[in-house]
């Protein structure tokens, strides 16, 4: 089940984490597959952000879609917006280091998880408001959520 985490990290300082991974390998379970799902879902619809292939919808599994979405996501951040992602596939779960704030220990890169987060922050601050008023989150709730947003859209 996702859940409201912080870090030491000034631009992140609190974020959804991921309980287990989700995508290519990973244990996907049902809410944390929904987290991801749903922030991919919003920062693909801005402008300037080119939707991946397959219409990916918020259900909670980890399909084919998904994972292409996943790392659609890692190498558009990777090489439009300069964010150092590791293009694997997976969103792992943030897992605290000394010394480290964001970033894994053993790539040294920026989780997804954070980046997918810190974009959605910036562009949905309202919906973080609510969002981030729940110490976790769950299928049901991120997916009326989306109904909501995109029902104020139309």
């Amino acid at each position: 089940m996702a859940f409201f985490d912080s870090t030491s990290n000034p631009d992140l300082p609190t974020f959804f984490n991921v309980t287990t991974a989700v995508g290519k390998g990973a244990p996907n379970a049902q809410d944390d597959v929904a987290l991801v799902q749903y922030y991919l879902l919003k920062i693909y619809a801005l402008p300037g952000w080119t939707r991946p292939h397959g219409n990916m919808t918020l259900d909670g599994v980890c399909g084919p879609i998904t994972s292409n979405w996943i790392l659609k996501f890692q190498l558009d951040v990777r090489s439009n917006r300069r964010t150092n992602v590791l293009p694997d596939g997976r969103v792992d779960r943030m897992l605290h280091h000394p010394g480290r704030t964001v970033s894994s220990s053993i790539s040294g890169t920026l989780y997804t998880i954070c980046d997918l987060n810190r974009l959605f922050q910036m562009f949905y601050p309202d919906d973080w408001s609510v969002l981030r008023t729940a110490n976790w989150v769950s299928l049901p709730v991120l997916q009326d959520m989306y109904a909501a947003s995109m029902e104020q859209a139309a």
